[in-house]
């Protein structure tokens, strides 16, 4: 039996939480999702509080929680449509619990912080440790989904630029899972490499050549070399079209390495307003 899909939006209350619900209802409509807002109370009760004062204090920090969700749904003519559950424990093992042998077809999506170095790039380090703990599609949405230069905007996936390295297997299952669920939508898929210079580019070139054969089944496909400084180009390349998504894997180089760390995650993501697919590392 196919799997609903849900979409589990990791909500704070930060200047992150407006395109996060943009995106969320979006690409829930697409994918006809069911959408799931998790929100974590801080927990400030007194350890010598009684039970029932602890009770007390539990409800209203929700109740607070809860009116605060309510402002930022305002002008969502869907917002009726989401399930809204909030916590008071750890939120990864909470996210953890919620898709552990889920009957679900699960994608998490939390905030984006535009600075150049993974460890401090995702908000609150929640989706870092999303990423590390959960082998589940995360979803990083920086703070403006249209770009203030040239009006380009990013509100449903549409172009998918996958980032690739020779040395990691590309998970095909979450990237064809990734396609299918947003089938109506994702027009293209463009498979990129960023290489040394001077390297050579023939295998790499033969491989994404591969990739770009296989894939073009459904939607247009195409294929991308580039080496050494070329942050520009890059840039321009990527970011030409609107509903672009910029997608890489768990437990690749592209995390680290510094042309992606300085420039696909500073200046794509955040200046070029484009949310970041994390798949998960692919089975040995």
């Amino acid at each position: 039996m196919d799997k609903k899909n849900r979409i589990i939006a990791l909500i704070d209350f930060s200047r992150y939480t407006p395109a996060m619900l943009q995106l969320c209802f979006k690409w829930s409509e697409i994918a006809e999702a069911e959408l799931v807002l998790l929100h974590r109370v801080a927990g400030l009760i007194p350890a010598r509080a009684t039970s029932s004062q602890q009770e007390m204090l539990s409800k209203a920090e929700e109740e607070e929680a809860r009116k605060k969700l309510d402002q930022f749904l305002e002008g969502f003519q869907k917002k009726d449509s989401a399930k809204v559950e909030i916590t008071h424990y750890n939120i990864v093992e909470t996210v953890w619990k919620m898709t552990e042998d889920s009957h679900y077809n699960d994608f998490l999506v939390a905030g984006l912080k535009g600075t150049n170095t993974w460890k401090s790039i995702l908000l609150g380090g929640v989706t870092t440790h999303l990423i590390n703990e959960l082998e589940r599609t995360i979803i990083a949405v920086p703070e403006q989904l249209c770009t203030d230069a040239d009006g380009h905007c990013n509100f449903v996936p549409g172009k998918v630029v996958v980032m690739v390295k020779d040395r990691f297997a590309l998970n095909e299952q979450a990237l064809n899972n990734l396609l299918d669920t947003f089938s109506s939508t994702i027009k293209g898929v463009v498979f990129v490499t960023v290489l040394e210079k001077g390297k050579g580019t023939g295998e790499d070139e033969e491989m994404l050549s591969r990739l770009a054969s296989k894939y073009n089944d459904k939607r247009q496909t195409s294929y991308k070399v580039f080496e050494g400084d070329a942050l520009e180009e890059i840039r321009d390349y990527v970011q030409h079209d609107d509903d672009t998504i910029l997608v890489t894997q768990k437990g690749t180089r592209t995390l680290t390495d510094r042309l992606f760390r300085e420039f696909f995650i500073h200046r794509l993501v955040e200046d070029g307003s484009m949310p970041l697919v994390v798949l998960p590392q692919a089975d040995d």
